[in-house]
This record gives structure tokens, C-alpha cells and sequence, in this order.
């Protein structure tokens, strides 16, 4: 899930809260109601979009140029990677 979609899912969420307390519905029940849904996303956000966001890798700025640069660092220093 990407980023944007999880906070416009937070954004509907408040709107969707703010429209009942406005309206002078929003009762103790509908409150645990949007504390449970609140504890699900939270939890979301944890599992699903955290992960994504923080551990992305960035673009290589030019890929002939990054191939040729890790030929010639493989030709002078031999490394070895695990998988």
C-alpha cells in the first residue's frame, strides 16, 4: 500500500469523525468504534507501509554508468556477496 493511500485512509477516517461530532452523534460506542479502526491502521501503517517507505532503494542516476563502475571495481578488488 502506498503512502498516499494510507494517509487519505486516515483522512476519511477524521473527516468521516469530525462529520459525526459535528452533527452531535458521535456517542461513546461510535467513539470505540473509530478506536478500534484507529488501532487497525496504525497497525497497517506498521506492516504495510512503513517497511516500503523506509527501505525503498534509490534510482541509480545511470545504469551503463553504474555497470561500468562495478566491472571495474569487480576487475581490481574480487568481493563476495551472499545472497
Amino acid at each position: 500500500m502506498s503512502p498516499r493511500m494510507y494517509s487519505l485512509i486516515w483522512t476519511a477516517l477524521a473527516v468521516v469523525a469530525a462529520i459525526l461530532w459535528m452533527g452531535g452523534v458521535f456517542s461513546l460506542f461510535i467513539g470505540v468504534v473509530f478506536g478500534f479502526i484507529a488501532f487497525g491502521l496504525v497497525f497497517m501503517g506498521m506492516m504495510c507501509v512503513l517497511p516500503g517507505t523506509v527501505s525503498y532503494p534509490a534510482p541509480l542516476a545511470h545504469p551503463k554508468a553504474a555497470a561500468a563502475k562495478s566491472n571495474a571495481r569487480a576487475a581490481v578488488i574480487p568481493t563476495y556477496r551472499s545472497a
